[in-house]
């Protein structure tokens, strides 16, 4: 059996920009994680722990265990990190090397949030804008759970879902939610992958799983990916240089990053191209940089042109 163990990539509420006011957190949100053979479960938790407890001993109080001690993703994947201090990063690539020699496989789902505070998204109405987030947050757990059944229908094995837990009542609805978007898909003949999930997800307290805080390391890397995708200067400008190499056949195929429609003609970004070198999101011609305004005299200037063109019979 496959166990896959997701947390949240950022936040699902509303974005516009990292200076703006309110709205200046991830432009991207999804789920991450990894998958890995029940096998080989109880190996990867001992090999994250020990290495947790190498990279922070001078951290770690003396009254705490490694093992319930916790050290976020966000905390690692800073945007100096790398020139500053890289020697939790090197231990996250270890840690990932060690995932893919036993058949493991990292994962990821994401879509681009449109540009926009909560009322443009969503409206004036609070209600509103609260079932808007939770249908964009829902849909993007279906669609991570859409894939990682794929994966496991591919390789013949059933699945479970571990998560992060969450406050009891936001816990106990999403677990719902997630059983009947399952029920309901299992029943259209043609998902039959989605019977290979034998249970609604799972949610596990991250201090009292090592591979859930593994997890959460592999969001916040994969989080860093996405704003350095999106954001022209992102200060993460590192992440090719620390994992390009590294994920290259180390995530599953079904792992995707969607791009909001006003990218034009590019639409995703498939598993490991996210921490590729080339940013294709921000490759956007000249007219989609400018703003309303300078597009609009650019139209008059070139209409101008062909104006005194046409009346020089050129």
């Amino acid at each position: 059996m496959l166990v896959a163990y997701l947390d949240e990539v950022a936040e699902a509420g509303a974005f516009v920009s990292k200076t703006h006011k309110n709205y200046n957190g991830s432009p991207a949100f999804g789920y991450a994680g990894f998958v890995i053979s029940s096998d080989h479960v109880r190996a990867m938790s001992q090999c994250f722990t020990e290495k947790k407890r190498r990279l922070f001993a001078h951290l770690i109080p003396i009254e705490a265990t490694a093992g319930t001690w916790e050290r976020k993703g966000s905390d690692i994947f800073t945007p100096v990190a790398w020139d500053s201090y890289r020697r939790p990063i090197e231990g996250f690539r270890e840690l990932v090397r060690f995932l893919c020699a036993r058949g493991g496989r990292l994962f990821f789902y994401g879509e681009e949030k449109p540009l926009g505070t909560a009322t443009e998204r969503w409206g004036k109405d609070s209600r509103l804008q609260k079932q808007g987030l939770l249908e964009f947050k829902w849909g993007c757990l279906h669609q991570a759970l859409n894939r990682l059944c794929t994966y496991a229908e591919r390789h013949g094995e059933n699945l479970i879902v571990i998560m992060d837990t969450e406050n009891e009542k936001e816990r106990v609805v999403q677990v719902q939610n997630s059983y009947a978007h399952v029920f309901n898909r299992t029943a259209d003949p043609d998902h039959g992958e989605m019977r290979r999930l034998i249970e609604s997800t799972m949610h596990v307290d991250s201090k009292l799983s090592a591979n859930v805080q593994f997890a959460d390391w592999v969001a916040a890397a994969v989080r860093r990916a996405f704003e350095y995708q999106l954001i022209e200067d992102s200060p993460f400008s590192w992440v090719p240089t620390a994992f390009e190499d590294l994920t290259r056949s180390k995530l599953t195929i079904e792992s995707k990053l969607y791009f909001s429609r006003s990218r034009g003609g590019v639409r995703e970004l498939h598993n490991s191209c996210i921490f590729a070198r080339e940013r294709p999101a921000l490759a956007m011609s000249i007219g989609q940089r400018l703003s309303p305004e300078d597009r609009t005299r650019m139209e008059e200037a070139k209409a101008g042109i062909l104006a005194v063109a046409r009346a020089s019979g050129l």
